[in-house]
């Protein structure tokens, strides 16, 4: 059949690449894994569904690897890496040299090394590709984050164009990232950012509820204000339309309804164990981790509730509500800010330490262009780094800097209720510690250093000498001898 590209997935993800690629005149088998299982009529079924004048469906393996031309390029798309490693096993014995695998399944970027190094040794390529998809994917297109072989991704460049969203009509979201292991570590920054930047945003909607006593409907259109200013994204329009919706059985709101637990996924794990390896701060995005931690002890959080009584909580007047809605736009805001500055203060820091040569604007377009992530603020995120490229913190950017000097004085004013109404908000609250920590000359950790070294003779270093010195600190003596420290 000599077709030019192969779908293998276990997904609707897969059909709709599928038929996205016929529609745009590229001749495609797609193995839809599991259907093979199936009884007759669903088999039949299926192919009638997706069998087209440019795809076809394959229901065995060794039928779909005949119809592809070769080089063979071939979509992996499916929920995890353990998708990738049995159909890589599978496909294994049967790739020839220059064959090309794209794989969009999700992985620890370490893993992908792995995975690289098993295809090389069959002299094929293999492309991990982060995949992003936000509200309007379907229409839009998806962003593409390939990472590894360059000659690869110049092979199948054109095919990933059909697929990904365009940015401003002349940049498509599917850039060559890197070596291997780069597009999953993008896509692993993208995953933390989404569960950081909802965290912010139910913080915020906890406050407006605990100060305005607003009802469910109310609450919306204040959102939907939100979301038409500086702050708007779109998971704060997802958030719009899910407080508005009501339980059928209890009539209940449904924000009312739901258990306060959260998963964060483990794409936030990973940003922030490659943080702490990396020695990156991000303290927002480790609150928000820990949130999730404190959400699943809900009997210990019950029983500890009884123990204190709870700080009254008085409703502001009409004139404080009214500052309240501006104070709380500009502190869901900086705080976003504040968020992406820490993604991509890491997102540096790895290309710089794996020496990856990321191109953070063709990253933050990518963002833009499909994903949970994509903002206003994203937007201003892409006006920074197209201004300079390698900024080591965006809070060096001058509109960054600008929004933070206007904006600081309101999200101390909102982190101050928090406090004063005893309500939790570790995301919002460590932007405060994250801004005065950038923009301390000094911090109260000196007296630290010394303490150590007092115990364990590990040495500090002096503001007025280069080296590191270690004290005599069992010399009675008011003056400490100093020597350095090899």
């Amino acid at each position: 059949m000599n077709q030019q590209v192969g779908i293998v997935s276990n997904q609707e993800i897969g059909c709709v690449l599928a038929q996205t690629l016929g529609a745009n005149e590229w001749t495609v088998s797609l193995f839809p894994e599991g259907v093979e299982f199936q009884d007759t009529e669903e088999q039949i079924a299926f192919c009638n569904q997706y069998n087209t004048k440019n795809v076809s469906v394959m229901l065995d393996m060794e039928s779909f690897l005949l119809s592809l031309e070769s080089p063979k390029r071939i979509f992996l798309a499916g929920v995890d890496e353990h998708f990738t490693e049995d159909f890589l096993r599978k496909l294994m014995p049967q790739l020839e040299a220059g064959d090309i695998l794209i794989d969009l399944c999700d992985a620890k970027f370490s893993s992908v090394m792995d995975f690289a190094q098993q295809v090389k040794e069959n002299g094929a390529h293999y492309l991990s590709t982060g995949f992003l998809q936000g509200g309007e994917s379907l229409t839009k297109g998806f962003a593409l984050l390939p990472g590894g072989s360059f000659p690869a991704y110049n092979a199948v460049r054109d095919i990933l164009m059909v697929l990904c969203a365009k940015m401003d009509g002349n940049f498509y979201c599917c850039p060559y990232i890197g070596p291997d292991g780069s597009g999953q570590y993008v896509k692993m920054v993208h995953d933390g950012l989404a569960a950081c930047l909802l965290q912010i945003y139910v913080e915020a909607i906890s406050m407006t509820r605990a100060l305005l006593g607003c009802d469910h409907d109310t609450l919306g259109e204040l959102l939907s204000a939100w979301n038409e200013q500086e702050c708007g994204s779109f998971l704060l329009d997802v958030l719009c339309q899910v407080v508005r919706k009501y339980d059928r059985e209890t009539d209940k709101a449904m924000l009312d309804v739901v258990i306060d637990s959260v998963e964060t996924g483990l794409g936030l794990q990973w940003m922030l164990e490659s943080g702490l390896s990396l020695s990156v701060p991000m303290p927002t995005l480790y609150a928000a981790k820990e949130m999730e931690f404190f959400s699943k002890l809900k009997n210990e959080r019950i029983a500890s509730s009884k123990l204190l009584k709870p700080i009254p909580v008085r409703a502001l007047d009409s004139l404080s509500q009214k500052s309240f809605m501006e104070e709380i736009q500009r502190t869901v805001y900086l705080a976003t800010l504040s968020a992406f500055a820490q993604g991509f203060a890491l997102l540096k820091k790895a290309s710089d330490h794996y020496a990856w040569e990321l191109n953070l604007l063709s990253i933050a377009k990518a963002y833009q262009g499909s994903s949970y992530i994509c903002s206003e603020a994203l937007f201003r995120v892409v006006e920074a780094l197209d201004r300079k490229g390698d900024l080591n913190n965006l809070f060096m950017d001058p509109y960054f800097k600008s929004v933070a000097e206007s904006y600081s004085v309101d999200l101390r004013s909102f982190v101050k209720r928090g406090i004063s109404i005893g309500l939790s908000m570790p995301c919002i609250g460590s932007c405060v510690d994250y801004l005065d920590s950038c923009r301390a000359s000094v911090l109260p950790v000196g007296a630290a250093s010394l303490v150590w070294d007092y115990v364990l003779g590990s040495g500090f270093a002096r503001n007025d000498r280069n080296g590191m010195f270690r004290g005599n600190w069992q010399n009675p003596e008011r003056f400490l001898e100093t020597e350095v420290f090899e």
